[in-house]
């Protein structure tokens, strides 16, 4: 736990996550003003930038072991054919000699065909109907992928590039998904009229009309539990600026996450936009347009 000491009140105040901006943050609004507190070799940016490692395949390295070995059995044969002749004369002549003679021990041709038989996998990968789109990149592809056992991804980024879009909404009994997300928006639009009954008739049960509850609570819980900052457009004039109010299809939003930014373009989506953000109150516009 940080703390700093404001002059004017002679306090001291603590510093939290509440308190942090982390890297790439943008700011809706204001200003705001901060201390960088560790730039070190540690940090996330500085290890990011590092200078990428060289990837080797285990082939590869299988190979490379195999050659060594190889090579040490080549120049063991020529000692040991010169402990037989006699070390007389000019013995690193008639060494140099047996090395060339055992070189043949050493397939460098299998280094030339791994080579030739990877670039045609992943050819052969490239041009595959059965997998469009796909872009090998590295050779060594095919006999990686001929390794694999388990396959382990990120939630975000890796797969999705970090473009999150909420597609199923899972209440315990019931599960909303792309093609009724109208249904939930004529809930929340008769809900919030105060009319929830006339979503399901004059007869409607206690079940039904619970169901519309908790859909109004889930969704009025996504619109509330984040961090998400809506954004305004700005025009300055020669006089003073101004701030113009944007329609709810045009509002931007900022957070540290792309999920928090999914979770509440859906909501707006389906009715429940979040229109304004301050440190002490959050603004919502409800589907009839009312805050």
């Amino acid at each position: 736990m940080c703390t700093f000491q404001l002059d004017s009140l002679n306090t001291d105040e603590s510093l939290d996550l509440e308190n942090t901006l982390w890297t790439n943050c943008v700011i809706a609004s204001g200003q705001a003003t901060g201390v960088v507190i560790y730039t070190g070799p540690e940090t996330r940016s500085v290890m990011n930038n590092s200078a990428p490692r060289s990837k080797v395949g285990l082939l590869d390295m299988e190979v490379n072991t195999i050659t060594k070995l190889l090579f040490a059995a080549v120049i063991g044969l020529a000692l040991l054919m010169m402990a037989l002749k006699g070390f007389s004369g000019p013995w690193y002549r008639y060494t140099f000699r047996f090395v060339l003679l055992f070189s043949y021990i050493i397939p460098i041709s299998l280094r030339v065909n791994l080579d030739m038989g990877k670039s045609f996998y992943s050819w052969s990968i490239g041009k595959d109907p059965a997998m469009k789109g796909t872009a090998v990149r590295c050779t060594t592809i095919p006999e990686e992928l001929g390794r694999i056992s388990y396959l382990l991804s990120d939630k975000t980024g890796t797969l999705t590039q970090n473009s999150m879009i909420l597609k199923r909404l899972h209440l315990g009994t019931v599960s909303y998904a792309t093609d009724s997300f109208d249904e939930l928006s004529t809930v929340l639009k008769n809900s919030f009229m105060g009319s929830e009954s006339s979503a399901g008739g004059v007869g409607a049960t206690k079940f039904r009309r619970s169901e519309n509850t908790r859909i109004r609570d889930a969704v009025q819980a996504l619109a509330l539990c984040h961090n998400v900052t809506p954004g305004s457009i700005t025009l300055e004039t020669e006089a003073d600026q101004h701030i113009m109010q944007v329609p709810d299809q045009a509002v931007t939003y900022q957070a540290s996450s792309p999920d928090e930014v999914a979770l509440v373009q859906w909501t707006q989506q389906v009715g429940l936009t979040l229109s304004k953000r301050d440190l002490a109150s959050m603004q919502l516009k409800t589907p009839d347009g009312d805050f």
